[in-house]
Order: structure tokens, then C-alpha cells, then sequence
């Protein structure tokens, strides 16, 4: 017999309270309709009763109880612990004063005492609120057994199709099996009934459903300034236009920023087209690791950016350009220690993603801003209404960051980060700086992309570019070829180390070459390409093609054509059989009416006519 079907207890049938009189018995149960005026027993099937559970108290809200009813709730609940922690069980009599006591019935305390001994808390006595009781379905149980059998292999799925089908299946079935169908709102219940994780995890993947429903308590703390720095990437929310006087669309930039965890300063910043490399990572920590007061009045700021030096440590992703040979031998030669986050574990690099949200959202400020999606975006052209070049953009990002988020309230530290910056230095000292030995060409090619290249009398070729500087005189004519670093920001330089072991920066020899970007001279390239092929000048071209080549053959044509004839007329000559040439004798007659014959030079006699005899 089951404890929650016992005498006396409440249960549900078909959607109905009642109680039961007798416990099932060979699976019949004797119950009575609590709402039956006449309160007449009848046999149900045992299995078709649903136990009513009780709320623990901890899901109600004891503020929100009227004063008169909690006193109420509370001397029953007196009586009945009496009653309950009796050294007997309690006779008819003290039942009887109980009741007397408490003004209700002898079965009210008994129903009471049920409760009390399942759940030792006042509240539970409470009168029920009106309404449908918890659990109480208002469909038939078959409709129930199709919502179930449904539901998974049409909405538990991750393609994720909407409540609504899922619903109008539903319906389809109930009404090929003369049931009433449910409508959208009863289908929305049932699935809500059922385990959020799995639910967010067969129709989202296992990652959502682990960010969102399993619990991940802790914080990413350092003791120090530059004792733990975050690295990530992102594409900037706006659309920028080229330096040049052309001033074409670009597109969106990406932007390379690194904060220190125990400041929540931003140390370290790239912003370029190049997609996400270890290029970006490289110059980012060169940024980090060099003093900013030349970069911000190269770019034309005023603020106070006190933060440089050698971290102890940078914790980044497990991105390609994170894994990049340049960044780890690099970090490994000025003693960085280099750290990976767990795979799949992005709340590891919080700080940074806040940041970078941070960082966005002021994007939205520019002309030609993106919006966070389309929807938000709208009707706004963000191409055409984009105005800022990456320059400017830098310049503007920079300001944000250091005259505004450093000097702004931050919402954990209590107070502005440049604050903070300034009681970590006090307490800990400044970070760690290079080694004086490490000159900045030296530093700048630790971290620099490289590739090789042969040295020839007139310089170094690199990208359609010619590179020379006076030392490397030395390797003409030398086989092998030599390790060339190049920096993406300016083509204008190279960088190798010479003869005597120095770093050199070779300069690009023609004098016409800009001071931009290895991204824009590819795409200021590839853009006077397209043009070339543009189908109005290939027309032409392929024009021109056939006439030259039909010039070619004509001019073939016409040399074999003169080269015959004079073939054919000498082979005439010679094939001309002997006595058949005609020579004037002295034995014809000529009359006297004929013309003298013309003379002129070497040529043959010419004669009018001839008369034979």
C-alpha cells in the first residue's frame, strides 16, 4: 500500500480532489468527490489516482501571509506537535479537546497531524488557495501520452523548430484519434516541466546548456600588476574607409586588446584588417611591453597611460594565433610564461570579454556603426554613412580607453582603474621591464612573422618591394638566404640581422612608397587588379589579341603567297624543253612593214609580231 494512498489522504481523479476512504486494493480504491454534495463513495481504478503533493514551505512566502491567518495556522500546528509528541497515541478524548480548542472538527486535527508529521511547519496547515490544485491536469491522460511521445523526436531536436509546429502535430494526431487538442499555451507547460538541461542541451548543444544552467562560482584574481595578463581578439562594430585620397570602404577592423587582471588597466592594443594572426598577438605584446607616452603622441592623445613592462604571465585561448612559433619563442626568450585556457571553457577569459563588450558598445557612437545584429541595426546604412579611416579610428579607440575607461567607476574594483593601478604600484612596485640589453629592434623582431629571403646586388625583394641598406654589400653573391622580419604596420622597413650580427632595418628603394599597411597595400593591389580586369578593357584586349594574331597570319599568308609564285616561275624556267625557245635566223623574211624591235638595256628584244614562211 502506498504511504501517499493511505486513509484519509487527499488525491487527484480525472482532474478532481477527492479522498480516499479505503487504500487500493487489488488495484480498486474507495474515494469519495470532495466537491459531491452528497459525498457518496464510489470505486476507482487505483492506478488513475494522482497523490496531491504538499508545497514545502520553503516555495511560500511566509511575509505575505495575513497576520490572522499565520496565528491560526500556528496554534494548530501547536496542537498538533502536542499531540503528535505525546508518549501515546493520542485517545478519541484528546482528539475531542483538541478539537474543542482549536474550534474545528475531530477530523480536522487528525487530517492536521497527517500533515504536520510530513511536513513539521505551520505553514503547511494554510488553507489551500482557490483554483485548479497543483498537478491538476485538464486533458486526458491520452492526450497527455501523445504530448510525451511527441515532443521528443519533433522538438527536442537541433535544428529547433518552433513550439507552435510542434503544437499543430499535436492537434493533428488528437483529432485523427477523436481527442480534444490541446492548444499551444497546454504544449508550452508540459515543456516546461520537463529538465532544463536537458531540454537547452538537445536543442542548443552541450556548451549552452553548461553556460547557462551549471554552476561555475569562482574569480580570476592576481596579487600583483603584470602578474596575469588576458589576450583576445575581436571585430570592431564599425565600418572604417581607406587612409587614401580614394577613400573606399574597408570594412570592419579587428581590434587586439590586453588587460591586466589585477588593475583591470588595458595594457596593450592592435587594430588592423589583417584577420585575427599571430601578427596581432605579436605587436599587441610589443605595445604592451614598450612605454606609451611615443604611441599616444604619435596618434595625437593626452591622457595618462602609465602602463608597461614584462608580465609574468599571458593567458590567452586556444586560437591558432595564440599557438604561432614567433609568440611562443618570443614570450619564451624574455622569460613570459605563456598559458593556454581549458578547452571550451570561454568564462576563463571573462575579464577580457567584458572588456571588449565594454569597448563595443561605445562603437555604436561612430558613423557607420554595425549594431550588435541586424535587427537592432535596421534601416541604417552603416556603409554609406561610415566616415572614419583606421587612423582616426585608432586615435578615437585609444582616447575612449584612456580617458574614460581608466578614469570611469568600475563596477568590482569600487573605484576607477587608474586608482587602482596606482595603489597596486605603491604596495608592489612597477612591473618588470625588458632587459636594457634587448634593443627595440631587438624586441620589435622577437615577435615579428619572418620569412627568408636571397640577397642580390641591387637589395632584397619582398612583396613586389626592393629593400637595401649599406651593410648588406657584404653578401653579394653569397648563397643561402637570410631570415627577413617584417612588420604588417609599416612595408616601408624590414628588419634582418647583418653581417656583424646587428639588427639592421632595410629601407624600401623607391621613394614613392607610402607609410601603410602590409593589409592595405594588398588590398590598394588588389584593387588596381580589378581593375585591370574590368570586362570593358579585357574586351579590348581580347580584341586586340585577335587582331595581332590575324595580322601574324596575314603577313604568314601573304610571304608564302609571293615565296610560291617565284618558286612556281623559276621551276617553269628550268623544266622549258631544249629548241623550243623561239631565236630569230637569217633565213626568215621580214616584211618590210614591221616595226623595229624595242631595245632597252639588258632586257630581251620585244617584237609586235611575227610571219612565218
Amino acid at each position: 500500500m502506498s504511504a501517499s494512498l493511505s486513509q484519509g489522504t487527499e488525491a487527484l481523479w480525472q482532474s478532481t480532489r477527492v479522498r480516499v476512504l479505503e487504500p487500493p486494493y487489488n488495484g480498486v480504491a474507495l474515494v469519495t468527490i470532495e466537491d459531491d454534495p452528497n459525498g457518496d463513495p464510489r470505486e476507482v481504478p487505483a492506478g488513475e489516482l494522482l497523490p496531491i503533493p504538499l508545497v514545502p514551505p520553503t516555495r511560500l512566502e511566509a511575509r505575505k501571509v495575513p497576520d490572522a491567518q499565520w496565528h491560526i495556522a500556528l496554534k494548530r500546528a501547536q496542537v498538533c506537535r502536542e499531540l503528535i509528541l505525546a508518549p501515546f497515541p493520542p485517545s478519541q478524548t484528546d482528539l475531542e479537546k483538541a478539537a474543542a480548542k482549536l474550534n474545528v472538527s475531530v477530523r480536522t486535527v487528525q487530517r492536521d497531524m497527517v500533515k504536520m508529521r510530513r511536513v513539521d511547519h505551520p505553514m503547511i496547515l494554510l488553507p489551500r488557495p482557490g483554483g485548479r490544485p497543483t498537478g491538476c491536469s485538464a486533458i486526458s491522460s491520452e492526450v497527455e501520452v501523445i504530448i510525451r511521445e511527441m515532443v521528443e523526436p519533433i522538438y527536442l531536436q537541433e535544428n529547433r523548430p518552433a513550439l507552435h509546429e510542434l503544437a499543430e502535430e499535436i492537434r493533428a494526431v488528437c483529432r485523427s484519434r477523436s481527442l480534444a487538442p490541446p492548444v499551444d499555451e497546454t504544449v508550452r507547460l508540459r515543456i516546461e516541466r520537463m529538465d532544463a538541461l536537458t531540454l537547452l542541451k538537445r536543442r542548443y548543444g552541450a556548451k549552452a546548456s553548461k553556460y547557462q544552467l551549471e554552476p561555475m562560482p569562482g574569480h580570476i584574481e592576481a596579487e600583483r600588476p603584470f602578474e596575469c595578463i588576458q589576450i583576445d581578439h575581436t571585430l570592431a562594430d564599425v565600418i572604417l574607409r581607406s587612409d587614401d585620397s580614394r577613400g573606399f570602404v574597408l570594412g570592419r577592423p579587428w581590434v587586439t586588446l590586453a588587460i591586466d587582471v589585477r588593475t583591470r588597466m588595458v595594457v596593450g592594443i592592435y587594430l588592423s584588417f589583417d584577420p585575427p594572426c599571430a601578427t596581432s598577438v605579436a605587436l599587441c605584446v610589443i605595445n604592451m611591453l614598450s612605454p606609451k607616452e611615443p604611441f599616444l603622441e604619435w596618434l595625437g592623445v593626452e591622457g595618462p597611460w602609465p602602463c608597461f613592462g614584462k608580465p609574468r604571465m599571458i593567458y590567452v585561448d586556444n586560437g591558432k594565433d595564440f599557438h604561432s612559433r614567433a609568440l611562443q619563442r618570443g614570450c619564451e626568450a624574455l622569460g613570459i610564461d605563456l598559458q593556454y585556457r581549458p578547452v571550451g571553457s570561454p568564462h576563463y577569459g571573462g575579464l577580457i570579454e567584458r572588456l571588449i563588450g565594454t569597448m563595443m558598445g561605445r562603437c555604436r557612437l561612430l558613423p557607420g556603426a554595425t549594431q550588435r545584429d541586424v535587427r537592432e541595426r535596421g534601416d541604417y546604412d552603416s556603409e554609406k554613412t561610415s566616415a572614419m579611416t583606421l587612423s582616426e579610428f585608432r586615435a578615437w579607440f585609444v582616447n575612449e580607453i584612456v580617458t574614460q575607461y581608466h578614469l570611469r567607476l568600475h563596477r568590482v574594483l569600487g573605484h576607477a582603474p587608474i586608482i587602482e593601478w596606482e595603489d597596486a604600484t605603491k604596495e608592489h612596485g612597477l612591473p618588470e621591464t625588458i632587459p636594457a640589453c634587448w634593443q627595440p629592434f631587438e624586441v620589435l623582431a622577437t615577435f615579428l612573422p619572418s620569412t627568408f629571403r636571397r640577397v642580390h646586388r641591387y637589395g632584397i625583394e619582398w612583396e613586389n618591394h626592393t629593400y637595401w641598406h649599406p651593410a648588406l654589400a657584404e653578401w653579394i653573391g653569397s648563397p643561402g638566404r637570410r631570415e627577413i622580419f617584417f612588420d604588417p604596420r609599416n612595408i616601408r622597413f624590414i628588419y634582418l640581422r647583418g653581417p656583424n650580427g646587428q639588427m639592421l632595418r632595410a629601407e624600401v628603394t623607391r621613394p614613392n612608397v607610402p607609410v601603410i599597411s602590409l593589409w592595405e597595400w594588398k588590398a590598394d593591389r588588389d584593387y588596381g587588379r580589378r581593375r585591370t580586369h574590368d570586362p570593358a578593357l579585357l574586351a579590348v584586349r581580347d580584341a586586340g589579341l585577335e587582331g595581332r594574331r590575324g595580322r601574324i597570319d596575314d603577313a604568314i599568308a601573304a610571304t608564302s603567297k609571293h615565296a610560291r609564285a617565284i618558286a612556281r616561275a623559276k621551276h617553269s624556267r628550268e623544266q622549258q624543253q631544249p629548241g623550243l625557245a623561239f631565236e630569230p635566223t637569217r633565213d626568215v623574211e621580214i616584211l618590210p612593214t614591221q616595226p623595229e624591235p624595242i631595245t632597252s638595256g639588258n632586257f630581251p628584244v620585244i617584237y609586235d609580231g611575227e610571219l612565218w614562211t
